[in-house]
């Protein structure tokens, strides 16, 4: 659990106000397991019942031998960066979990073309872009995805295919705005931009920090800054200066942002290019932050932390030694989530092969990608948890892509024993 996650907690039991610095739909649901069971322990059963209901029904729909099926279900379930990942008390689990279980419905729906499968990929899809504001991203290609299986069948289907995804947009527009009505708006921009600036003056050894941010009093500003920040995350420098702002603040601050950045060039590419290297695991270092200082002090929530020794002594030397591992690479799943799209294309105006699944390995890649490239510029720190779901969705690409080979062989050697025996 985060700081985040603390705080969201807060909000359920309702002894924080709602906010929209973090998506209020996570407290919202924690705030009705609540009712049942008070635990924080209760989100982690929701996320896990998803997870791992993601993964059977994926596991089905790509295989049809049950012990195929199991093999399936224990390998991807137990990944260790997915499977971690899911032991979290993160919006990002969750985020990986529901996007993950609009994939599986997608590709159930390849076979059982009936219109449910779509319908709960869609309403998957909603709750995965409610959890995280980044999520818009990689829900787009999917939502796509879906207004193209209910338009393939009209008479026009590219007219159909717009409206429909108009329909869509429209309805995941108005219900994400829905969640936010009666909540305090807060701007969330600070907490980015700020760091950025801090990074610009310690490289440039200058204040490009606007007056109107509120800065800690004292001499020597930027030799503070230098021993406070950190270029893999956001907190630290915020000790000397703060990212809170007002909404007119904030529009401002977009502006003085882009001129320091025009005229700091080198400074802002070098700090950017850091975060990039980290989050793609290019320097052999996953920034993976699991037990958060001071977490375990005494708080108004009754969260008891009775395992911080055993966190210490057993998940401490776990999780260093197993992040070393290749399957930790973002990297790797980034270009394979490319190699997949590559694929596809190459298939389908090379060869003109669609393949079982058609165009839902590329978007499911895609859709991983689509969710990491915005972080190259708007990651507020260089955590492993942004990155997950291109680690999941590639994955799940690659298997939609080699399983797609073998179901539809399967569908052709049935095809042709039923021609044999239609003959006999």
């Amino acid at each position: 659990m985060s700081f985040d996650s603390f705080y969201q907690y807060g909000q359920a039991l309702g002894l924080e106000p709602l906010n929209d610095a973090h998506p209020p739909i996570m407290a919202y649901i924690w705030g009705v397991l609540c009712h049942v069971v008070k635990s924080p322990g209760t989100l982690l059963f929701f996320d896990q019942i998803i997870y791992w209901a993601a993964i059977f029904l994926f596991s089905c729909a790509v295989f049809v031998r049950p012990w195929h099926r199991v093999i399936m279900i224990a390998v991807l379930g137990l990944w260790p960066p997915l499977y971690i990942i899911s032991l979290h008390l993160w919006a990002d689990a969750g985020m990986m979990a529901f996007l993950a279980l609009a994939v599986a419905c997608l590709a159930i729906q390849s076979t059982d073309e009936r219109k449910r499968w779509l319908v709960m990929a869609g309403i998957a899809l909603f709750v995965a872009a409610a959890l995280r504001h980044n999520a818009i991203t990689g829900v787009i290609p999917l939502l796509c995805y879906i207004a193209w299986r209910f338009a393939k069948n009209f008479p026009v289907p590219v007219s159909a295919f717009i409206k429909i995804l108009c329909s869509l947009s429209l309805i995941l527009v108005i219900g994400l705005k829905t969640l936010t009505i009666g909540i305090q708006h807060l701007p969330q921009l600070g907490s980015i931009f700020v760091w950025d600036l801090v990074a610009i003056s310690v490289a440039e050894n200058k204040d490009v920090i606007p007056d109107y941010v509120s800065k800690k009093a004292g001499p020597n500003f930027v030799g503070r800054l230098r021993s406070h920040w950190s270029p893999d995350v956001n907190i630290p420098g915020f000790s000397e200066v703060s990212p809170d702002v007002t909404p007119v603040q904030e529009k401002q601050l977009i502006k003085d942002w882009i001129i320091a950045v025009i005229n700091n060039p080198g400074a802002y590419l070098a700090h950017r290019m850091h975060v990039v290297g980290n989050i793609l695991d290019l320097r052999h270092g996953v920034y993976y932050p699991y037990q958060y200082i001071g977490i375990d002090q005494p708080n108004p929530y009754g969260i008891d932390f009775t395992f911080k020794n055993l966190v210490h002594k057993i998940m401490h030397s776990v999780f260093d030694k197993e992040t070393k591992l290749i399957i930790y690479r973002v990297w790797i799943y980034d270009l394979l989530a490319l190699l997949l799209i590559f694929f596809y294309l190459y298939k389908l105006l090379v060869t003109h092969e669609a393949g079982y699944f058609g165009a839902l390995p590329a978007i499911t890649a895609l859709s991983g990608i689509m969710i990491e490239l915005p972080l190259f510029i708007l990651a507020p720190a260089c955590d492993y948890r942004y990155s997950i779901w291109v680690v999941f969705s590639a994955i799940l690409a690659l298997v939609l892509t080699i399983c797609g080979r073998y179901m539809k062989n399967r569908v052709s050697n049935s095809t042709a024993l039923e021609a044999v025996s239609i003959e006999a």
